[in-house]
């Protein structure tokens, strides 16, 4: 009995330790996130208890509706053009199919532990981020041809989604209470969700921009609501209107720049229409 103890326990450690090293590597290395993956990946093979976690995967829909993600990439291959591409394709989305299984079937973390893999996901990407605008700011801007090949780890566009994440998640621990922040953690995470926006911007990433302006007024209407505060909600809602006009100001403003009305000069136009 004490020795079955101990084995879960390590399982549990290694589970917890696992799910670190992953969000650690997500923004700086696609080699030790590809390890935590296996490391995640032999622990839930022999932690066994087969019988509970397959009760799991078919009592949670969310979970199959998940994995059906990866099934629509092998119902793929019946009309791929590349099937060898297509047969690697579907290897490197294998977490995809590995992760939700291994997350939704292994025991639920504590709140305290799931916090804690966050803080270590957030200052891997704030690290990150600081690295990169450094790396930025001595490089030559003269061979910069693109702004967003300044990010050094990974593609522009994964970094620029981890910012997002990191973003939200630093928002949610301010401004939420399931997580128990104090008020110095809660300063210290707004500076961070207000630094995380402002490299977004840096790394001019087109896609993490536009998930970045989607998803910030649900999250604060949704946050305005549960308040309960009418004035709150006035001025956020007040907010986001002002920030939507000015959006579209921009973007009226890029288009005019991008195709400019042609130039008009009277004394060559036609005189007569095609038919007289």
């Amino acid at each position: 009995m004490q020795l079955e103890i101990r084995r879960n326990d390590i399982h549990r450690a290694v589970y917890y330790w696992g799910l670190i090293l992953l969000c650690v590597s997500l923004p700086v290395s696609n080699y030790f996130m590809s390890v935590a993956l296996f490391i995640l990946s032999l622990n839930w093979i022999f932690e066994g208890d087969f019988s509970r976690k397959w009760m799991i995967f078919t009592k949670r829909k969310s979970l199959l509706a998940i994995l059906s993600v990866y099934l629509l990439h092998v119902i793929g291959l019946l009309y791929s053009a590349d099937f060898q591409y297509a047969i690697h394709d579907l290897k490197i989305k294998l977490p995809l199919l590995a992760l939700p299984l291994i997350v939704a079937t292994s025991e639920k973390l504590s709140v305290r532990r799931l916090k804690i893999i966050l803080q270590f996901f957030i200052a891997s990407v704030f690290v990150a981020s600081l690295i990169v605008t450094v790396s930025y700011i001595i490089k030559d801007q003269s061979l910069l041809t693109d702004r967003r090949s300044i990010s050094l780890f990974i593609s522009h566009i994964r970094f620029s989604l981890l910012i997002d994440m990191s973003v939200f998640i630093c928002l949610y621990f301010s401004l939420y209470p399931t997580f128990n922040s104090s008020a110095k953690e809660k300063v210290v995470y707004l500076i961070l969700s207000v630094w995380f926006t402002v490299f977004l911007f840096i790394l001019q990433s087109f896609t993490g921009i536009w998930i970045f302006i989607m998803i910030l007024p649900v999250v604060l209407i949704h946050w305005s609501v549960i308040k309960r505060n009418a004035w709150l909600m006035l001025s956020i809602c007040s907010a986001l209107l002002v920030g939507f006009i000015f959006i579209l100001v921009l973007l009226y403003s890029a288009i005019s720049k991008f195709y400019p009305p042609p130039e008009v000069i009277p004394e060559e136009l036609e005189k007569y229409t095609a038919n007289g």
